[in-house]
Order: C-alpha cells, then sequence, then structure tokens
C-alpha cells in the first residue's frame, strides 16, 4: 500500500493509521521517518537523497511521523513544532539541490525538446524502436512543424543533470519509456543531461509538474547521480558489447 493514489492535500491521519494497521511496508514508494530531518549537513543531504530517489523514479512519499522496525510501521510520532515553519525549511533544502538560473529561453528550449521526441518517434532506426507515441504523434507533429512550444503541461519536460563527470563521457543512450508519478516519459540521455518528456495525455501532479519547464518561469534543473544508475549501468553494458565487437 502506498499514497501515491492520494492527492497530498487529501491526505488523513486515517490514511497514515492505515499503514500502520496494514503494516504497509517501505518500498520505492514510501519510506517512513520516526522524526524530522535534523540541521547538520548530514541530514541535509539525507533528505536530498531521499526525495530525489522517488523524484527519478516513478515517485513516492517520505512520510514523517511514523516509527517503524524492519521496515514495518509501527506507530504515529506526531510532529509538535511549528508546521509551518518546519515546511518552509525542508522546502529550502530541496531547493538547495536544484539549479536555478535567472533566465531561460523557453520557447528555443521546449522546442529542442519536442524535436528529441518527435526525431525519435518518426525514425525508422533501431536505437529508437521503442519511442512509440501513439495517437499523441499527430498532435507533437503539428507542434514542431509550427513552432509552438505549447504550455508546461504539453509534452511536458523535466531536465536533470548528473553530478559527476565520470557521467560526461556516457554519450547519448537510446531512449526509453519510464512511468513517474503513473505518468508516462520518455528518458533521453545527453551526456551529463537528462530529459523526461512526457508522452501522456493526463495531467502530470506536483510536486513533479513544479519542475516542468515553464513560460515566465525559472530554469529548474534536478540534481542525479551517475555511478550506479540505470545510465551507468547501460553505458558499461554498451562499452562491453563494443568490447567484444571489436576486440584489439
Amino acid at each position: 500500500m502506498a499514497l501515491l493514489h492520494i492527492p497530498l492535500e487529501q491526505i488523513t491521519e486515517s490514511h497514515l493509521a492505515q499503514l500502520i494497521a496494514s503494516r504497509a511496508n517501505e518500498s520505492r514508494y514510501i519510506d517512513y521517518k520516526q522524526s524530522t530531518y535534523g540541521g547538520r549537513d548530514a541530514d541535509h543531504a539525507e533528505f536530498r537523497a531521499d526525495i530525489t530517489s522517488f523524484a527519478n523514479t516513478a515517485g513516492g512519499d517520505v512520510v514523517i511521523g511514523i516509527a517503524e522496525k524492519n521496515s514495518i510501521p509501527t506507530g504515529l510520532m506526531p510532529f509538535l513544532g511549528d508546521m509551518g515553519a518546519e515546511k518552509l525549511r525542508l522546502e529550502g533544502m530541496a531547493r538547495t539541490g536544484i539549479e536555478n538560473p535567472p533566465t531561460y529561453d523557453y520557447h528555443r528550449l521546449k522546442m529542442f525538446s519536442l524535436s528529441l521526441l518527435w526525431r525519435a518517434a518518426a525514425s525508422a532506426r533501431p536505437e529508437f524502436r521503442g519511442v512509440d507515441l501513439g495517437p499523441l504523434l499527430p498532435r507533437l507533429t503539428d507542434m514542431v512543424m509550427n513552432k509552438r512550444p505549447g504550455d508546461a503541461q504539453s509534452f511536458g519536460t523535466v531536465i536533470a543533470r548528473f553530478t559527476e563527470g565520470l557521467a560526461q563521457n556516457s554519450g547519448i543512450l537510446s531512449p526509453y519509456k519510464e512511468r513517474l508519478t503513473d505518468i508516462n516519459f520518455y528518458r533521453f540521455v545527453l551526456g551529463s543531461y537528462v530529459f523526461h518528456i512526457k508522452a501522456d495525455s493526463r495531467k502530470c501532479p506536483d510536486p513533479l509538474a513544479s519542475l516542468f519547464l515553464a513560460p515566465n518561469s525559472p530554469l529548474m534543473i534536478a540534481a542525479r547521480e551517475f555511478t550506479g544508475g540505470p545510465e551507468h549501468r547501460a553505458f558499461l553494458d554498451t562499452v562491453k558489447r563494443s568490447a567484444a565487437l571489436y576486440p584489439r
């Protein structure tokens, strides 16, 4: 059991009690914290790592105020401080892992993103055989041909950057389909940068949607690790296959 299907503002204490009653263990979708994060650098790093791990997969919830033993929730541990102030503190900690340049050209960057997805979907090359937009392709074609970037939700795009220099040598990997917050996306890896492009007619919810490229908004670039991630594994597999095809 997880909370992803429930809008954040609708989650109540009864939902949390149900997690405990059903012994809903921690998983890739939910993480329990008995108390809130501390103020040390290590605590800040732990918080950013926890939320980034969810943001870079299918989404999830960090539930502060539930004790656990062996990943099984055991009881409610309510936060007794100033809730508003704590929310602002955590939001500030999260932003320290996001690059926020002052301005950018939304039209140009969004059109680049749309062109990436369109070229992959329209191509017959084997590297792009995993990209199939189905009924969404005519709409995307019209947007590209008429140079219309659309609003933030139209083929919404999240950009991430690897924090390690090793990723600069990863090259361009074949795009593949993924699900984030139960919404279909395609992931494009371009060296140190990753483009997550929505390929779904449904609206993507916050907080992921808050990272979309958007007109008249700051450019948000999420920071993520390369070593040990799927892109790193794909890069190593590519190197191994090349070595087998072209031995010295």
